[in-house]
Formats: C-alpha cells, structure tokens, sequence
C-alpha cells in the first residue's frame, strides 16, 4: 500500500471521519470507490489491513478527515505508520514519463510507448501505445496503419509545466483510442477491431502508474488471444503479420 498524497498541517484529532478510496475491475475496467470510516488512526489502520487482505480491493488509500484538534498531524500520522505510497514532490515529470515507458516495456520489449508533452493551445501530456518499434514497422511506413490505435491523454494537469517540473499530485486521465486492429468480421470491412474498454482514471501519480500496468497487461493478454484465435487482421501477408505480431509477444 502506499501513502496518501493530500497531507494537511492541521491535527487530528483521536478519532474522527475519514474517507477511504479503493479500486476494484469490473468489466467496464478499474472502478473507484469510498467509503467513510469514524475512529482513531490505529482502527482506521486496521480497516484498511482487513480491507488489503480480505477483499479484491486495492490501490487503497485515504482522504484528509474532516474534523481536527490539537494533536498529530496528518503528515505525522502518515509518515509514522506508512499508510500509502511516495508523498508529494518525489517524481519529476520527466521520472513519471520514463516509468509509463518501463511499464510498456515489461509487456512489450520489442514495440514503441511515446510518451511526450504536447504543447498547443496548452500543455497535455500524451501516451501513444504501439505494437511497431517504428513507422519502418507499418504498412507503407505509417505510424497510422499500426496494428493497435491505444493512446491517452492528459488535458489539463501539465498546463505551463517542464519534464524537469513535480509531477501534480492529483491527475485525469483520459482515453483517446482504446482498439485493437483485427481481421474484417465480414468481406465489405476491409478490418474489424478489438475494443479494450477504459473509464476515466483519476488519482495520485503512482495510481495512475498501476492503472497503465493492468491496462498494458490486457493489451499484451488481447493481443495473444488475437493471434491464438487467428483474427490477425494482416495475417501471411504485409508487414505485421502473424510472425512479426509473435516476435512482439
């Protein structure tokens, strides 16, 4: 588990109101949820160890309570009793952005994750997920004929920020294209398409990470089903067919 990243200067008082966030997958994806919970810091750590060990919940972490009295600190109670994960300030943007490029890797080694900020009319920062190592890789050499359309996107959090900045602590991410390229379902389609469903993400930095993880694993696990069930959508022929979609896996 980690720690929380919203750290308050007030005390805390004995007991009092938290809010405790979890996640759990459904068919749609990853859910989030909260619950209250009133006690002292000791009952609020045993909640959340039962709730670590005895359910399917995880990525389990806690809100600021909303009463206070002289006393410990949230920033005391968090750093004593190590209730979640890296506190604010630990990861560059640049860090957050190389550790999504390893999280691609660890499923596929031999394909390409950009991950890059994008500067328009603001900043966003963009991941776009590719089964090709590069556009050499892609029918006709475009990037755009790659076998999988994946990518998302964060449209408000890095607004006037560097790679060299703080990675904000609480992010939204967004799905801009969540297919996968597959064999046409019938002979007026030139391709037909695999969908990996994805619901807005929201949390610290490190949530966000462990989101991407389960969402590149079902990538990876999508991707073999495909081809053990022979709807690749290029199949003996071009450049991604059934043998460099294998050499990928």
């Amino acid at each position: 588990m980690k720690r929380l990243v919203k750290c308050s200067k007030k005390p805390v008082k004995a007991a009092t109101t938290w809010r405790v966030f979890m996640d759990y997958d459904d068919e749609f994806g990853t859910t989030t949820i909260s619950k209250k919970f009133t006690g002292t810091r000791r009952e609020l750590l045993d909640y959340i160890n039962d709730l670590d060990k005895n359910t399917d919940y995880y990525n389990i972490y806690v809100e600021e309570p909303y009463g206070y009295e002289d006393g410990e600190t949230l920033d005391d109670l968090y750093a004593s009793k190590n209730i979640y994960g890296a506190v604010s300030g630990d990861m560059t943007i640049e860090e957050f952005m190389q550790n999504i490029r390893d999280l691609y890797a660890n499923y596929f080694p031999n394909s390409t994750c950009q991950v890059k900020l994008v500067k328009s009319l603001g900043t966003a920062l963009w991941i776009d997920c590719y089964l090709s190592k590069d556009a050499s890789e892609c029918e006709n050499n475009i990037a755009g004929n790659d076998m999988f359309h994946v990518s998302f996107w964060f449209p408000d959090d890095f607004e006037g920020l560097t790679k060299d900045d703080k990675v904000p602590n609480n992010l939204t991410m967004e799905v801009s294209q969540k297919t996968i390229k597959t064999a046409p379902e019938n002979r007026y389609m030139a391709f037909g398409s695999e969908t990996l469903p994805f619901r807005k993400a929201k949390g610290t930095p490190d949530k966000i990470l462990k989101t991407l993880d389960k969402y590149f694993k079902t990538l990876h696990d999508t991707t073999k089903k495909l081809v053990e069930e022979d709807r690749l959508p290029y199949k003996d022929r071009g450049v991604q067919n059934e043998e460099f979609v294998k050499s990928k896996l």
